[in-house]
């Protein structure tokens, strides 16, 4: 906990204009489709079955329209426990991708 607090303290330190432009950014659109996304490419989609911020659903409807090519992996985890407690599987994944 003691480091989620440090991390958030150091995310506003400078004010709150950067998560304000991201918060903006991510809520328009993406510029491509979803299907669009180029099919020799790995997708991975990682959800916590707990968190309050994305829900899960979002996951699966990226999922299927991807028309089943991506990999969604559902852990009983929040928002930042997938983060937390899935580092080196997440990581590894990436890593695996790039090979």
């Amino acid at each position: 906990m003691r480091l989620t607090v440090r991390a958030n303290d150091q995310a506003f330190r400078q004010g709150y204009d950067g998560v304000w432009d991201d918060g903006k950014r991510s809520c328009r659109p993406w510029g491509f489709r979803v299907e669009d996304v180029r099919r020799d490419l790995r997708v991975q989609l990682w959800y916590g079955r707990e968190d309050v911020y994305v829900p899960l659903v979002y996951g699966v409807q990226i999922a299927a329209r991807l028309g089943g090519r991506t990999e969604l992996r559902v852990e009983e985890e929040s928002h930042a426990g997938i983060g937390v407690h899935w580092k080196r599987e997440n990581l590894e994944g990436l890593r695996d991708a790039m090979d």
